[in-house]
């Protein structure tokens, strides 16, 4: 008897035992949910990406300049639908924006800001481009900067589905697609007074594609 006892003690706390990992981890899944939604959303245009086995590496086949021209002229093309002029291209702010771009790419982050706190008015001065645009009301505005995020040869989720980048036209209209969705960088690319612009893409060899837009 004493050895039944035993055996329907240690079956009991067996169940329990499962019954409490099995708690754990859907705590573990959730809370790993949580972490990942927070993560997506810590940043306006860091698509999700979908993992795919069967995607390929980059086979160096997309050029970053050819890229970057074809987003100017996507710009121009937006603010030509909204009845506003075209933006001149300035090679000096595209050194500044690819700066910017490349120093994300080398360093890991994604954001205005770099790790020394420097923004866009920092990058500007530490180049030597002077920005400055006269409004009304005598006030002055000394430009601005949009960012961007993505992958390409990756399946990224957009609002109607997927999209693919495997070329420079389909980056670009990806690239500004995603600005447009957005109210704040929208409506820096619909800024009336804006008159030149600079965009810098950098590709690395993972894949990730970062982009930046100056503004003057």
């Amino acid at each position: 008897m004493d050895w039944l006892k035993i055996r329907v003690d240690a079956t009991r706390w067996l169940t329990k035992a499962l019954k409490i990992g099995a708690y754990l981890a859907v705590i573990a899944v959730i809370s790993t949910s949580l972490l990942l939604l927070g993560g997506a959303e810590m940043f306006n245009f860091l698509p999700d990406k979908y993992y795919d086995t069967d995607d390929v590496d980059g086979d160096g086949t997309i050029d970053a300049e050819k890229t970057e021209l074809l987003i100017h002229k996507e710009i121009n093309d937006r603010r030509e639908e909204a009845g506003l002029s075209a933006l001149s291209y300035d090679a000096d702010l595209a050194t500044v924006a690819s700066g910017h771009s490349e120093h994300m790419a080398d360093e890991g982050f994604f954001a205005h800001e770099g790790p020394n706190g420097d923004g866009f008015r920092e990058r500007y001065a530490d180049a030597g481009y002077y920005c400055e645009v006269n409004l009304p009301g005598d006030r002055v505005s000394r430009g601005s900067e949009n960012i961007y995020k993505t992958w390409i040869y990756e399946q990224i989720e957009a609002e109607n589905g997927t999209n693919y980048y495997a070329s420079e036209e389909s980056l670009a209209k990806g690239v500004v697609d995603g600005w447009m969705q957005s109210p704040s960088h929208r409506d820096n690319i619909l800024t009336e007074h804006w008159r030149v612009e600079g965009i810098g893409v950098t590709i690395t060899e993972y894949n990730d594609v970062y982009v930046t837009q100056n503004f003057c």
